[in-house]
């Protein structure tokens, strides 16, 4: 009598449960919302993304800043013609910088009951404004940008292309890629992953490397003040007075300079967007198989189970 008694107040607090949080065919919603700020007068802009990808472009209008924000959430057939407000952009411009807030609100579903929920930005900065990006689980690619810019990256890859001001970069789990003309010094730090920084072979620079667990390649070049111990490695290119300053610095993961191609150089943002594109399709595809693995061993295991009760 006591088991069938916990039995029927498990049913009954599931049933109340999925009656209370209308748990049910999730539908996925896409919506585009479009900002136009003036960056007049602000010495910094700062962004903060919870999910989602991040795409950085210069923009060719003076004092303007410009956010393209491409929502995506799951949410209940009855919702398909409302806004997305599980998904809320804050912006601040009171200040002497601009400052825009991604907030995603909760479930507050169990047993695995979770929504999707993420925004993709695409970004157009004008010259002469700090730049602050931090972005807790997606990709981040910069391109053609001369301000000083200081990025935080939880989770994604972060490709780096034709970036001349000050750079200051930190990556928990993410690969780091990064082309370099010029540049006024790099500061480019992971804890799992792999650094990879492409420069033309004329250059002036110098540069040093720290790893844990990994190489440090640079035979493309031929170095002078070089130095190299465990697990750590500097050099310079060229004999004169360098121009800027690079370092790299990883746990997990290999470092490597190599030589900028003109071909890689010239590389245009549509042609980035379209190899980036192909890399997350990629990662997509991989993640669809894992699931789909799982899925299948669990089925097997579910099998052999069932199998040996029958026995």
């Amino acid at each position: 009598m006591k088991i069938i008694s916990v039995i029927f107040v498990t049913v009954l607090f599931v049933g109340s449960f999925i009656f209370l949080t209308g748990c049910g065919k999730r539908y996925t919603k896409n919506e585009t919302e479009t900002f136009i700020l003036n960056a007049e007068g602000k010495s910094g802009f700062n962004l903060t993304n919870a999910n989602g990808e991040m795409k950085i472009y210069k923009n060719d209008v003076t004092d303007e800043i410009k956010i393209i924000a491409h929502k995506t959430a799951d949410v209940r057939k009855r919702d398909l013609d409302e806004p997305i407000d599980a998904i809320q952009i804050e912006i601040d411009s009171s200040g002497n910088e601009i400052t825009v807030e991604t907030n995603m609100k909760s479930d507050n579903f169990i047993f695995g009951f979770r929504g999707k929920k993420e925004v993709f930005y695409e970004i157009y900065v004008p010259e002469n404004i700090n730049l602050v990006f931090e972005n807790l689980n997606g990709r981040v690619s910069i391109n053609d940008i001369t301000n000083d810019i200081n990025l935080i990256v939880t989770n994604g890859q972060i490709s780096l292309n034709n970036t001349t001001g000050k750079l200051n970069v930190e990556s928990t789990n993410g690969r780091i890629s990064c082309q370099a003309t010029d540049t006024k010094g790099m500061n480019l730090q992971t804890v799992n992953g792999s650094i990879e920084v492409s420069v033309p072979d004329n250059i002036k620079l110098k540069f040093t490397a720290e790893v844990q667990n990994g190489n440090i390649n640079h035979e493309q070049f031929e170095l002078t003040n070089s130095e190299s111990k465990k697990n750590f490695f500097s050099g310079q290119i060229g004999t004169d007075t360098p121009d800027f300053e690079i370092h790299a610095e990883t746990i997990n993961g290999s470092i490597t300079f190599k030589k900028l191609a003109v071909a890689e150089n010239e590389v245009s943002g549509k042609s980035r967007d379209i190899l980036e594109q192909a890399e997350k399709e990629l990662e997509e595809a991989e993640k669809i198989f894992e699931e789909k693995k799982r899925h299948y061993d669990q089925l097997k295991k579910e099998s052999k189970d069932t199998l040996k009760a029958d026995i």
